[in-house]
């Protein structure tokens, strides 16, 4: 069967290429000829363009692009070869496919008060032919919205076409809901079903490795692992005050490598977050309130909120153990099967 995913992939966010390609392996695992539509908004390349210009130099501008563009050539089946960048010229590219999923990542994020990019209905399939294809969602957040707004009708509508609902975090789940739809259940994201065998080797350095932005609540929570760990301090893409290497451009395969070999991993990020507990790494996360709500949600399912040290909150001990213990090594795996049986029914 040809199935198209429409995801993120085809952004410079470790995150967002890494779930696109770890989706695209779990399907091809299940014996299918498995694309990522190579489909590009504007909105969020302007973004990311913003971001770039706003925090990073142009040699390592340029360095990084470079990085995610071969990380792309080389892991990701991209379908049409020339990129998309109007929703109106995506059904004949739709039309390929026997099954399109949608998802992983926030792609029902756009449109929400003080979203950076509006309503996109592409991911929502509404140009695709739900008599003739299989209309596939698989772990999509809808990240912090409170509605679906002016558009939950769309939505609604939308969402009644698919085959076969899953959702990646039990906010999103909630949102469905709401819409009067059953409830989809709540499946892992793509990074942690899929061993990614082809990203290489652990990089065992052993070194307190930070992926985030130096805010206060970074610095503290910095502070207190070094009383406890005598290592050299590493960042991964971010200035860092007092850093003993700071990795400005790392590439897609050197970033989860990283992070699998350090002593120690402190993130505000989701993604940094799951390779850390992917790893076996100890780890804390440092919360931002952009980032709240994902990172709660999903570690607090695996009873890991201790993990999670709050602007006013303590940093805990305990977080010197990996956060991959025996009881939530089971849990992983448990949902892991969950999440591939969804799959694997969803394209039977």
């Amino acid at each position: 069967m040809r199935v198209g995913i429409l995801t993120f992939g085809h952004v410079p966010n470790y995150g967002a290429v890494l779930q696109a390609y770890g989706l695209q392996e779990s399907v091809r695992a299940l014996g299918h000829d498995a694309s990522v539509v190579h489909y590009r908004c504007a909105e969020t390349e302007k973004r990311y363009q913003r971001l770039f210009r706003g925090g990073m130099r142009w040699p390592f501008r340029l360095m990084m692009m470079r990085h995610f563009s071969s990380f792309r050539s080389r892991h990701l089946r991209e379908y049409p070869r020339r990129a998309v960048w109007q929703a109106d010229d995506l059904r004949p590219v739709l039309d390929h496919f026997d099954a399109l999923i949608v998802g992983s990542d926030q792609v029902w994020a756009g449109g929400a008060p003080g979203a950076w990019r509006g309503f996109d209905e592409s991911f929502y399939l509404l140009s695709a032919n739900a008599d003739r294809q299989r209309l596939i969602a698989y772990a999509p957040s809808a990240g912090g919205r409170e509605s679906f707004g002016p558009e939950a009708e769309k939505v609604t509508e939308a969402l009644g076409r698919f085959h076969h609902l899953s959702v990646r975090d039990a906010h999103t789940a909630d949102l469905v809901e709401s819409l009067g739809l059953p409830r989809p259940p709540l499946v892992l994201d793509p990074t942690l079903i899929h061993g990614l065998s082809g990203l290489g080797q652990a990089d065992p350095h052993g070194a307190i490795v930070v992926f985030g932005t130096a805010d206060q609540n970074m610095r503290r929570v910095i502070a207190e692992v070094r009383r406890h760990i005598d290592a050299p301090l590493w960042s991964l893409r971010y200035r860092l005050p007092g850093a003993d290497r700071v990795i400005r451009a790392p590439r897609v395969e050197q970033w989860a490598a990283t992070i699998a070999g350090a002593a120690y991993v402190i993130t505000s990020y989701f993604h940094g977050t799951l390779f850390a507990l992917k790893s076996g790494r100890p780890f804390s996360v440092p919360i931002r309130p952009d980032k709240k709500a994902k990172v709660s949600d999903f570690l607090g399912g695996l009873g890991l909120t201790d993990r999670m040290v709050l602007p006013d909150g303590e940093w805990h001990q305990s977080n010197l153990e990996p956060g991959k213990s025996a009881g939530v090594s089971a849990q992983l795996e448990t949902a892991s099967q969950v999440s591939q049986d969804f799959l694997r029914q969803a394209l039977a």
